[in-house]
């Protein structure tokens, strides 16, 4: 299995961005890949949604919207 994780260094340990999923204990190899910092402009980009409710919320629960939470 494969699964890539953003996750940033706190000075002490590699803390994940986002939740995981994974139990407790469980042994991962982490593999530093520096990537471009998300800034509040990429938040501030403006969102098209479609007109029809149903596509509505299809786009609102797609998980690669981004969006799911909202």
């Amino acid at each position: 299995m494969s699964t890539s994780i953003r996750a940033h260094f706190d000075g002490q340990v590699f803390v994940p961005d986002e939740p995981v999923g994974f139990a407790a204990g469980i042994a991962v190899v982490v593999t530093p890949q520096q990537v471009a910092p998300v800034t509040a402009i990429d938040f501030l980009q403006p969102v098209l949604f479609p007109t029809d409710s149903a596509a509505s919320q299809r786009f609102l629960d797609d998980a690669e919207t981004g969006l799911e939470n909202y």
